[in-house]
Protein backbone atom coordinates (compact mmCIF):
# COMPACT_ATOMS: atom_id res chain seq x y z
CA UNK A 1 0.00 0.00 0.00
CA UNK A 2 1.33 3.42 -0.86
CA UNK A 3 0.09 6.84 0.12
CA UNK A 4 -0.33 10.04 -1.88
CA UNK A 5 2.73 12.32 -1.45
CA UNK A 6 0.81 15.03 0.43
CA UNK A 7 -0.56 12.50 2.91
CA UNK A 8 2.90 10.95 3.38
CA UNK A 9 4.43 14.38 4.09
CA UNK A 10 1.65 15.16 6.57
CA UNK A 11 2.29 11.91 8.45
CA UNK A 12 6.03 12.59 8.64
CA UNK A 13 5.49 16.21 9.74
CA UNK A 14 3.03 15.13 12.44
CA UNK A 15 5.48 12.53 13.76
CA UNK A 16 8.33 15.06 13.84
CA UNK A 17 6.08 17.57 15.60
CA UNK A 18 5.09 14.98 18.20
CA UNK A 19 8.71 14.06 18.94
CA UNK A 20 10.28 17.53 18.81
CA UNK A 21 7.47 19.99 19.43
CA UNK A 22 8.60 21.90 16.33
CA UNK A 23 5.63 23.67 14.70
CA UNK A 24 4.48 21.78 11.62
CA UNK A 25 4.75 24.88 9.41
CA UNK A 26 8.53 24.79 10.06
CA UNK A 27 8.85 21.17 8.91
CA UNK A 28 9.31 21.71 5.18
CA UNK A 29 9.92 18.87 2.72
CA UNK A 30 13.55 19.86 2.07
CA UNK A 31 14.51 20.19 5.75
CA UNK A 32 17.30 17.83 6.82
CA UNK A 33 16.18 15.57 9.66
CA UNK A 34 19.42 15.85 11.62
CA UNK A 35 21.05 19.13 10.56
CA UNK A 36 17.94 21.33 10.25
CA UNK A 37 15.43 19.69 12.57
CA UNK A 38 17.92 18.38 15.10
CA UNK A 39 16.81 14.77 15.44
CA UNK A 40 19.23 12.58 17.33
CA UNK A 41 19.28 8.82 16.79
CA UNK A 42 16.62 8.10 19.42
CA UNK A 43 14.36 10.84 18.08
CA UNK A 44 14.80 9.45 14.57
CA UNK A 45 13.78 5.96 15.69
CA UNK A 46 10.72 7.35 17.46
CA UNK A 47 9.72 9.40 14.39
CA UNK A 48 10.00 6.29 12.21
CA UNK A 49 7.88 4.29 14.68
CA UNK A 50 5.18 6.97 14.68
CA UNK A 51 5.26 7.17 10.88
CA UNK A 52 4.89 3.39 10.60
CA UNK A 53 1.98 3.39 13.06
CA UNK A 54 0.19 6.25 11.32
CA UNK A 55 0.74 4.85 7.83
CA UNK A 56 -0.06 1.29 8.83
CA UNK A 57 3.05 -0.09 7.18
CA UNK A 58 6.50 -1.34 8.11
CA UNK A 59 9.52 0.41 6.59
CA UNK A 60 12.77 -1.34 5.78
CA UNK A 61 15.46 -0.34 8.31
CA UNK A 62 18.22 -0.09 5.70
CA UNK A 63 16.09 2.12 3.47
CA UNK A 64 15.02 4.33 6.37
CA UNK A 65 18.66 4.82 7.38
CA UNK A 66 19.26 6.55 4.04
CA UNK A 67 16.56 9.18 4.60
CA UNK A 68 18.19 12.58 5.00
CA UNK A 69 15.28 14.98 4.49
CA UNK A 70 11.60 15.08 5.39
CA UNK A 71 10.79 14.31 1.75
CA UNK A 72 13.18 11.33 1.73
CA UNK A 73 11.27 9.81 4.64
CA UNK A 74 7.88 10.67 3.15
CA UNK A 75 8.89 9.11 -0.19
CA UNK A 76 9.22 5.74 1.54
CA UNK A 77 5.45 5.81 2.07
CA UNK A 78 4.53 6.57 -1.55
Amino acid sequence: MSLPPDRARAIVAAAIHEVTGLPQHRIGPDRALVEDIGLDSLDFVRVVQLVEESAGMRLDDATVAGAVTVDDLAALLT
